[in-house]
């Protein structure tokens, strides 16, 4: 492994006072005065990164050097009660060096180590040492509670000014520097405390300290081996080839449409983004050391030897969605930030070296699901509740050229203006009193000689009076991608508009039978169009969305029920996401390049995997693979 020489030189000058008081911390001296006694502490601080858990054992993966930057520490100390102590702490280093992992199995958990410091403890009275210490870093403005335990529940982002938060580790197991009590800390022994700093460098007991970064960190990529017909064009770019069909529209059955266009279905790939995050995060890793699910057949939720813990409890866990919607919890991805998908800061890149991070979102089965999957039914997961990657695509012919603008009913693909002609017609089976024409010629109607009516001379009134609309928004209604069928505003002014007899004459409408017969129209429109659940979407410009919620222990082979850790993100967590197939069209959205701004809420739970592949690995930072087909 390669030394992050001088990373952490200067550790002295980062480290700052902390007590649980108000006091903003401030930089302390080699030899502060102090109204109290002193104590000397021997402490090394390394870095849980490495330590997640996958689906197999060891895979751990070391963060880059901004992953593991250290600005500022603080120290926060609390009595055998788990009280705080008005203490304050400041660290001397000894060796000035942030020291990488050796290349060495038995250290693959520990991704770095923030070098060899003694730590001060001033404001003692007597031998009064502290029983319990939590280590903070790059959160100078954080303060701890009263107690351990509302320390444990402080708030907090994961990242703060650049710089990744981290905490002490927590994990269920007892040793001399941890117990179950206070799972969140770094349990103190009296010997622990030297009355010299030469006697704390020279005990060989120092006290090591583990920490690991609040956030989750995401990453998508394309599977070498793809499932799915692919193409490489001119300028690089690479489209999937879609099995799908698209319906005529020109019948009243649905089902009868089942044409493909001119070219085959193909899909391309904008970007991704991670949606459905979490708006905070305990400050101290929130677990309950009774849990008793194992990882996998090789391993718990917990490993003690490891210093700590594959699963927690974020701050909407065991909330309902309507619970953590209330409380602010929540936030989505608005597509007008991708409304220039080519220079989109928000949008990522597949593959290498492109993540996204986030706050740790897990959650009781009970509240992800709308029903239980057996060993013949998989679960709909709520991805309103669950962060997944929101992956944005273009449907496309063979050249990457986008279609025409694509509509989806009742389960099947319609050309839009095929979709208002189904309408139409569907308007007009639904009732015979729908009695409004136009007329297409200037001959006089009349039977012909055959006393057969010459019925090309009027028509009904076809698509050109239509339009598909984006409905209005509300609070209470988000509707990706809904789209309505109404009648054009003014659609028939200055239009002469005609009843049809019973004799097979037509007549002139007046104006209170017109009034009514536009009426009845659009009432018949309104009412055949699917609504609710099933209502109609748009892919305008053939934009679309997948929904890729991510996996947690969900990916490991055989699992058929769901227990604790299905879906999720944890903290100190690497979701390495791989795409390997695309069967069918995503999610219909308006084009935010044309200007429509919508928030990616899932309308309602669904079966995450019916659109796509893929796979969700975790790394160390530990790697959860996950491979997602389309």
């Amino acid at each position: 492994m390669n030394k992050l020489n001088k990373l952490f030189a200067g550790f002295a000058a980062v480290a700052m006072l902390a007590a649980c008081s108000n006091d903003e911390p401030t930089p302390a001296p080699e030899t502060p005065d102090s109204d109290g006694q002193k104590a000397y502490m021997s402490i090394r601080i390394q870095a849980a990164t490495g330590m997640s858990r996958s689906t197999t054992d060891g895979n751990f993966e070391d963060g880059n050097k901004d992953e593991h930057a250290v600005k500022n520490v603080r120290f926060f100390f609390f009595d055998a009660q788990g009280a705080a102590m008005d203490l304050q702490a400041y660290l001397v280093g000894t060796d000035g060096n942030v020291t990488v992992k050796p290349n060495d199995p038995a250290n693959d958990n520990v991704e770095a180590v923030f070098g060899n410091n003694i730590l001060v403890l001033e404001k003692l009275t007597s031998n009064n040492y502290p029983n319990y210490m939590i280590t903070v870093l790059n959160r100078p403005g954080f303060e701890c509670g009263t107690t351990l335990t509302n320390t444990l529940e402080r708030l907090s982002t994961f990242k703060d000014d650049g710089y990744y938060v981290m905490s002490t580790a927590s994990y269920a197991g007892e040793n001399a520097h941890h117990d179950n009590t206070y799972y969140h800390a770094t349990k103190l022994q009296p010997t622990d405390f030297k009355p010299t700093a030469e006697a704390a460098i020279a005990d060989k007991q120092t006290v090591s300290v583990y920490v690991e970064r609040l956030a989750a960190k995401v990453q998508v990529g394309m599977a070498e081996s793809m499932t799915s017909e692919t193409k490489t064009l001119d300028d690089g770019t690479v489209i999937y080839k879609l099995d799908q069909t698209v319906a005529n529209g020109t019948t009243d059955n649905e089902e009868q449409g089942s044409n493909q266009l001119g070219t085959a279905l193909w899909i391309k790939v904008l970007g991704w983004d991670l949606n459905t995050t979490v708006n905070d995060s305990y400050m101290c890793k929130n677990i309950d050391t009774e849990w008793t699910f194992d990882w996998d057949a090789n391993g718990s939720w917990n490993a003690s030897n490891l210093f700590r813990s594959y699963w927690s409890k974020s701050t909407i866990y065991d909330m309902t969605l309507t619970q953590a919607t209330a409380a602010n919890k929540l936030s989505y991805v608005r597509t007008m930030t991708w409304k220039d998908a080519a220079t989109s800061k928000t949008l990522k890149d597949l593959g290498n070296n492109v993540f996204a991070y986030c706050n740790e979102n897990t959650n009781v089965p009970g509240k992800i699901f709308e029903t239980e999957p057996n060993d013949n039914a998989r679960a709909l997961i709520d991805s309103r509740i669950v962060t997944n990657v929101v992956l944005y695509a273009q449907i496309c012919d063979d050249k990457g050229e986008k279609l025409d603008d694509l509509v989806m009913a009742n389960g099947v693909l319609f050309r839009s203006n095929s979709y208002l002609q189904y309408v139409i017609n569907r308007a007009y089976a639904m009732t015979t009193a729908l009695n409004i024409w136009e007329k297409t010629s200037d001959v006089t109607t009349k039977p012909n000689p055959d006393e057969i009516l010459n019925k090309k001379e009027y028509q009904q009134i076809g698509t050109e009076y239509f339009e598909l609309v984006f409905p209005e928004k509300t609070e209470d209604y988000d509707g990706v991608g809904d789209v309505d069928v109404k009648v054009k505003a003014n659609a028939f002014d200055g239009k002469e508009l005609y009843k049809k007899n019973e004799d097979g004459s037509y007549s002139l409408l007046t104006d209170a039978d017109r009034a009514a017969a536009i009426t009845a129209l659009e009432t018949a429109i309104a009412t055949v169009q699917p609504q609710g659940e099933n209502h109609a979407v748009m892919y305008e410009n053939g934009k679309s969305v997948y929904y890729i919620p991510v996996q947690h222990l969900g990916a490991l082979e055989g699992k058929t029920t769901v227990d604790e850790c299905y879906y999720g993100v944890v903290r100190n967590h690497w979701y390495k996401l791989t795409i390997s197939k695309f069967t069918k069209v995503g999610h219909g959205i308006w084009d935010p390049e044309e200007g429509r701004d919508e928030t990616l809420k899932p309308d309602k739970p669904e079966n995450p995997l019916y659109y796509l592949g893929a796979d969700i690995n975790i790394l160390a930072w530990k790697v959860v693979n996950q491979n997602v087909e389309l």
